[in-house]
C-alpha cells in the first residue's frame, strides 16, 4: 500500500444497485479530481471479534440471499464490477494501520449502526490508525431520535478523529452537530455528481423474456413490502404500460441494465433512493413510496431530495401527492438547482481532497 493510492471506505454490498453506482461514481470523481489511483475497501472482520455463533447465522444467512440471486444476475453485476468500479482490496480490521494512503469515507449508509462501519471495530480502528482521512456524502440512515446513546457514544468518538465530514443528509448533518458541536456539509450523492450523459454511456439494454421493451413500461423497484402492488398494477393499467418488476431476481438486470431500464422507463414506481435519483437525472415520471418493513424509518434521505429539489409532490405519502401531479414535474428547475449543487459539492470534495 504506497501513498500514491487513495482508499475508499464503505459498505460494499456487491449485489445492490444503488450501492455499486454510488461506489462507481465516487470512486471516478475521486479518481479525476486526485489524479491518483482509486481503490475500494472490503473490510473483512475476525471471527473472534463477532463470537462463532453470530459468525455462523450470518454465513448461513449469506448462503440462503446468494441462492436466491439467479446466476446470471450475479455475473452482471460482477461484469459491472470489473468494467466500471475500483478494484477491490480487502482489508481486515486488525491491517487497517497499513493503509497510509488517504481514505475517504463514503457514500450510502455507511454509517447505519444496523449495517454500517460504526457496526464493526473497523470504524474505530480507522479514526485511530489512519492519519488522512474524511468522509464524503456519508450516511446514518436515521434520525437522532434513533440513535441509542451506546451508539451516540461510539459515534463522538469516531467522528471526532476524521477533519473534514459531509453527509448526504439533513438528518445526518444534525447527527454530527449534536455528538461533536461540528457542522457537517450536506452534499449530494455522488451518483448525482455524474451527468445523466456520464451514466447512459455505460448503461446496457437488458433482454427480458416476453418483455417488448420497445413498448412504454412501469419500472418497479420496490426494496420493501410490496404494499402499493395493487395502486401500481391500477396505474399501470390506466396508462396501458407493460410492468417490469425488479422483485423478480430471474430478470437479467445488472447495474448497467439497472440504469438502461429507468432511462427509457415511461414511469417509475420505488421506495429506493437511487432509483428515485436516477429518475431525476434521466427526467423519468417517478412515483417515490415509503419504504415499508423492517428497515425503519428512511425518509430522511427523500426530506433532503425534496429540500434541494421539490420532490414532495411525487411522494406517494405526502399530503400534496397526487397520483398524476408526477406528470408536471418541473424539470427546468431541476436542472438549475442540480447543477448549483453539483458545483458546490465537487469543490468541496476537491479541497478536501487537495488538503489530504
Amino acid at each position: 500500500m504506497n501513498d500514491q493510492q487513495i482508499y475508499i471506505l464503505s459498505i460494499f454490498d456487491p449485489t445492490n444497485y444503488g450501492n455499486r453506482l454510488q461506489a462507481c461514481a465516487l470512486e471516478a470523481i475521486v479518481a479525476s479530481l486526485s489524479d491518483q489511483e482509486v481503490l475500494s475497501v472490503d473490510c473483512r472482520r475476525p471471527v473472534r471479534k463477532r463470537g462463532i455463533a453470530k459468525i455462523l447465522a450470518d454465513l448461513n444467512r449469506a448462503r440462503i440471499e446468494s441462492r436466491k440471486m439467479p446466476i446470471e444476475r450475479r455475473r452482471r453485476f460482477r461484469a459491472f464490477q470489473d468494467a466500471h468500479c475500483a478494484p477491490v482490496v480487502e482489508i481486515a480490521e486488525h491491517d487497517v494501520h497499513g493503509i497510509v494512503g488517504p481514505v475517504v469515507i463514503g457514500s450510502d449508509q455507511c454509517w447505519n449502526p444496523g449495517w454500517g462501519l460504526g457496526a464493526s471495530e473497523f470504524g474505530a480502528q480507522c479514526a485511530a490508525g489512519v492519519d488522512k482521512k474524511m468522509a464524503y456524502a456519508a450516511s446514518f440512515g436515521i434520525g437522532m431520535s434513533d440513535m441509542t446513546e451506546e451508539w451516540g457514544r461510539r459515534y463522538s468518538e469516531w467522528l471526532s478523529g476524521i477533519e473534514d465530514i459531509s453527509v448526504r443528509e439533513f438528518a445526518g448533518a444534525e447527527i454530527v452537530r449534536e455528538l461533536t458541536g461540528r457542522d457537517a456539509k450536506v452534499v449530494l450523492d455522488p451518483t448525482m455528481l455524474q451527468t445523466a450523459k456520464w451514466w447512459s454511456e455505460m448503461e446496457e439494454r437488458p433482454i427480458i423474456p416476453g418483455v417488448d421493451l420497445d413498448r412504454p413500461f412501469c419500472l418497479k423497484y420496490v426494496l420493501g413490502d410490496d404494499a402499493a402492488s395493487a395502486k401500481i398494477a391500477e396505474r399501470c393499467d390506466h396508462d396501458d404500460l407493460r410492468l417490469v418488476d425488479l422483485r423478480d431476481a430471474h430478470l437479467p438486470v445488472g447495474p448497467a441494465e439497472f440504469v438502461w431500464l429507468i432511462h427509457h422507463s415511461a414511469l417509475v414506481c420505488t421506495d429506493s433512493f437511487h432509483a428515485t435519483v436516477f429518475s431525476l437525472l434521466f427526467h423519468r415520471r417517478f412515483v417515490v413510496y415509503e419504504r415499508q418493513g423492517n428497515a425503519g424509518n428512511m425518509s430522511s434521505r427523500f426530506d433532503t431530495l425534496d429540500a434541494f429539489f421539490g420532490i414532495n409532490s411525487n411522494r406517494a405519502c405526502m399530503g400534496c401527492f397526487d397520483e398524476y401531479s408526477v406528470d408536471g414535474f418541473d424539470w427546468t428547475g431541476f436542472e438549475q438547482a442540480l447543477e448549483e449543487k453539483r458545483i458546490d459539492s465537487i469543490a468541496w470534495l476537491r479541497c478536501c481532497l487537495a488538503s489530504l
